[in-house]
């Protein structure tokens, strides 16, 4: 009997010291499912009582990305689950290619919560907090917190992310430098944030197309040209080309023996690594000689795609074209709104011009001087 005690007084202590042990044990950070996530939580209101409403989470998200069967969950300052709620719907173009969604709750905590943003397929996006850190059990994993702001606000004002790009990364909720820019603000829901720019970073930049010394037989000096932040790696990303009727060549490059699309690992100068940086931005560029299929016709359109398929840039030359296959399919190209003219393509490209980071920040010009592979002259 005494060696029975024992064993299971020492089975008691065994495992109580793996509890505490436990307790002790930190939470696993929260990491977003990407990381450069396109869909974040980007302004939140607290403060207002039950009785007065007005309390809400904004999303936001590239144009035509969609948060069905997304969820929105409220944590307590001690990690109790508050609230679920179900998130539902497609962001529309608002600015530059971004749009939000607003979400209304009836009476967020008014010191410290956590807010933990869960995709489709049950990933969790990200995890933020107010007034607090906060550690909570979030699917069955413990997880604590990114804590975005502690201190006291003005009731009309809510804490916003700021920045200049199309992802969470590229995004802030304060900073002191360069310039002091504090975490809360005015509120503006449905609306892009204060001090809050969005749009592409990855975009097409120069392109040359149809073989213009008076031989079409040959077509030596098509080429297509991408610009990108020079620390994003640009695996998986890949370009489609469009006729004039919006059907996709099936064979964008013969000699690499591929199918429907170019990827841009696979371009000859660069491939995923943005190269020549200038301001941050970098360029890769593929050129064709001798193979008369893409980009050799008075009308056409270029699609550029990340590795999930969504269209971050289409445009077109000598007119307005509609994808009816690829990725670009029901998508309508951005007419460039200029032309090559016969005889110059050896030395002429069609390039963005203008000073900036994104795409919005540039405009399509005449035809110039090509520049490939670095920074654009205007």
């Amino acid at each position: 009997m005494k060696s029975k005690t024992i064993n299971y007084s020492l089975g008691i202590i065994l495992l109580l010291g793996l509890f505490f042990v436990s307790l002790l044990s930190p939470a696993t950070p929260a990491v977003a499912y990407s990381t450069d996530s396109h869909i974040f939580i980007n302004e939140i209101q607290y403060g207002h009582t039950a009785a007065t409403g007005g309390d809400f989470v904004e999303i936001i998200g590239a144009a035509r990305m969609n948060i069905n069967n997304w969820t929105l969950r409220v944590y307590s300052d001690t990690g109790a689950l508050l609230e679920t709620k179900n998130l539902t719907g497609t962001f529309v173009n608002q600015s530059n290619g971004f749009g939000t969604i607003v979400f209304n709750f009836t009476n967020l905590p008014d010191t410290r919560a956590g807010l933990a943003l869960t995709n489709s397929t049950g990933t969790l996006v990200e995890f933020l907090s107010y007034g607090g850190s906060v550690s909570a059990m979030i699917d069955g994993t413990s997880r604590a917190s990114t804590n975005i702001y502690t201190g006291t606000k003005l009731i009309e004002h809510t804490i916003g992310r700021r920045g200049l790009g199309d992802s969470s990364a590229d995004m802030f909720f304060s900073r002191t430098t360069p310039s002091n820019v504090p975490a809360t603000q005015p509120e503006t829901p449905g609306f892009i944030n204060h001090y809050q720019k969005m749009g592409a970073t990855v975009f097409i930049n120069e392109f040359i197309y149809r073989d213009e010394d008076y031989d079409n037989t040959k077509d030596k000096y098509e080429m297509v040209e991408v610009a990108a932040p020079s620390t994003k790696n640009l695996t998986g990303w890949y370009v489609e080309f469009y006729d004039g009727n919006g059907v996709r060549y099936a064979t964008p490059d013969k000699t690499l023996g591929l199918l429907n699309s170019l990827p841009l690992q696979n371009f000859a100068f660069g491939g995923a690594v943005p190269t020549n940086v200038v301001n941050g931005i970098g360029f890769t560029y593929h050129a064709w000689q001798n193979y008369s299929n893409v980009l050799n016709s008075y009308k056409g359109a270029i699609a550029l795609m990340d590795p999930s398929g969504y269209v971050w840039h289409f445009i077109s030359y000598g007119g307005t074209v509609t994808a009816v296959d690829g990725a670009a399919a029901g998508l309508v190209a951005n007419d460039v709104g200029t032309v090559m003219a016969d005889g110059n393509a050896e030395y002429r490209s069609i390039m963005l011009f203008g000073d900036g980071r994104i795409l919005s920040d540039f405009y399509w010009g005449d035809p110039d001087n090509k520049t490939l592979g670095v920074y654009n002259d205007e």
